[in-house]
């Protein structure tokens, strides 16, 4: 069945420190096709103002992705293109745009080499608040679906770019070395501007020790920063160990399971003394019947906030279960929450979010489906400090849809991509 969010569009990307996907094989194959969706709602408004206060509008929206991939013996990669179109009903709010890329690449150097690299960019013309502690990002470019939320504070254009690269040396059939980096920026450009950069590196050592079972050791290193027009360029260097672990299990044909733990002591470097924080990162999947699926993760790292002129000690947690109540009828409900407080100084600056979704989709044909959903954010901003350029970001609505996929090549996938 297709499946993506049409609402709030957001760059989900790929994780820097998690091994490179599966090396390329088989026979070349080239797949390509346009998934498009339109759909309205009623809800609060997307910018917040006096006038606006209480008030409650409709909303319309529609997207076009357009997705193409092609795998080989040697090299796999992909191309994604994204478009969004939001209309609110309310004085003050009218269009919002969103225009989303992104391309992978994976490729094996020789029977022991991998390397694999991405890159992303997005704007959008509302702000967002990135968690960058999101759960699966520890190691990785500080980004991800879950966490990026859309706020209602404002028309505020933003753009952001991102990249990576893994290499990976295959040293005997059980363990693996890994050398990665990972680069992201984001930018405020209507107004104030305000700049925040995430830059990463690691090298890690892998050990498949078992079938199932594995562990990784690891050192990463972080510098992050957030430059405003009010306020001077504050950083953030991290220096980290990190040891984790995986395990799988298989109970039957149609249930099974998996664990990814990581955890480790870093030294983090910013204004004022040195502090030591421990960071980890923990994840659970789990399919309990043959269309029943559950994931829950949590985090726990040093951070920027986009639109915050502060590095947070932030923790958060998500969840997802998706299945189908019938062959043609799918459900799917999300939930996150993520909290932060300032450690470098004694201002009490703190954030509490909480965001959830419940969707019912139904397949009235292998290309058509009809979607309900309701969505949710909302925020606790505390004695935010002189240069955020955040508003009043609490939002809920509830919409009803279309979406219909159309294969240009290769057959195309009856599931969408996002």
């Amino acid at each position: 069945m297709l499946t993506c969010g049409v609402g709030d569009v957001a760059a989900g990307q790929e994780t820097l420190g998690n091994p490179p996907p599966p090396a390329p094989g088989g026979a070349q194959t080239t797949t390509a096709h346009v998934q498009s969706s339109l759909y309205g709602g009623y809800g609060d408004p997307q910018v917040s103002s006096p006038t606006n206060l209480g008030r409650r509008a409709g909303e319309l929206g529609a997207d076009v992705d357009l997705q193409l991939r092609r795998d080989g013996p040697r090299l796999d990669f992909s191309l994604g293109a994204l478009s969004n179109l939001r209309r609110y009903g309310s004085v003050n709010d009218g269009n919002f745009w969103s225009h989303f890329l992104k391309a992978d690449l994976n490729t094996r150097l020789s029977a022991r080499t991998g390397f694999s690299a991405y890159a992303r960019g997005d704007y959008t013309e509302s702000l967002t608040l990135n968690g960058r502690t999101a759960p699966g990002s520890a190691m990785g470019d500080g980004t991800s679906q879950a966490t990026v939320l859309q706020l209602g504070a404002g028309r505020r254009p933003t753009t952001a770019f991102g990249g990576g690269a893994n290499f990976r040396r295959d040293l005997t059939t059980r363990s693996s070395f890994l050398v990665g980096i990972g680069s992201n920026q984001t930018r405020t450009l209507n107004g104030p501007e305000t700049r925040t950069v995430d830059h990463r590196s690691q090298v890690q050592f892998m050990n498949q020790f078992r079938r199932r079972a594995g562990f990784q050791v690891g050192y990463s290193y972080r510098q992050s920063s957030f430059n405003g027009p009010t306020v001077p360029l504050r950083h953030l260097r991290q220096h980290g160990l990190n040891f984790g672990f995986d395990r799988q299990w298989v109970h039957s044909a149609t249930r099974q399971s998996a664990l990814r733990v990581s955890a480790g002591p870093s030294m983090v470097l910013g204004r004022g003394p040195r502090r030591y924080v421990a960071t980890v990162d923990v994840a659970v999947d789990g399919q309990f019947s043959r269309s029943w699926f559950v994931t829950i993760a949590a985090g726990r790292d040093m951070s920027f906030v986009d639109g915050i002129a502060r590095p947070f000690l932030a923790h958060a947690f998500r969840g997802q279960v998706r299945g189908q109540l019938t062959r043609r009828f799918d459900i799917v409900a999300f939930g996150s929450a993520s909290t932060g407080s300032a450690r470098f100084d004694s201002s009490g600056s703190s954030y509490t979010s909480r965001s959830g979704s419940l969707r019912f989709e139904w397949e009235a044909t292998r290309v058509l489906v009809l979607y309900t959903e309701y969505v949710f954010r909302r925020y606790v901003l505390t004695n935010l400090p002189v240069g955020s350029v955040l508003g009043s970001p609490n939002r809920s609505s509830v919409r009803v849809g279309v979406m219909w996929q159309v294969p240009l090549k290769g057959g195309g996938t009856k599931h969408g991509t996002r």
